[in-house]
């Protein structure tokens, strides 16, 4: 995590601006490839880093590790929970397990 928030990781994929793909010295992490998600604001160092357990494609829900400390993503994964806990939950303070698209 320390890795996106000090800039070291950040999106490196032409086909999608926000997926970076982890180099092979990290251990797999996602059945669709060594790939996170990152969303992150420069100006107020909030981030968002999704990890894919279960990477599905084609409109097709993906099962998720979530870190984020930016206060409208903890309110949507709330949110998500709240509508459906059996598939999501929250592990610890911003961290979260998702099953989604």
């Amino acid at each position: 995590m320390e890795q996106v928030k000090n800039g070291e990781l950040k999106p490196n994929v032409s086909w999608n601006g926000w997926v970076c793909e982890l180099p092979y010295e990290f251990p797999v992490i996602s059945n669709g490839g060594n790939d996170i998600g990152i969303s992150m604001n420069d100006s107020t160092n909030e981030v968002t880093v999704t990890f894919w357990v279960f990477r599905n494609f084609f409109s097709a829900p993906s099962t998720h590790f979530v870190y984020t400390n930016r206060p409208e993503d903890i309110k949507y994964y709330n949110d998500l929970i709240e509508r459906n806990p059996d598939d999501n939950w929250k592990i610890e303070e911003n961290w979260y397990r998702t099953f989604h698209e």
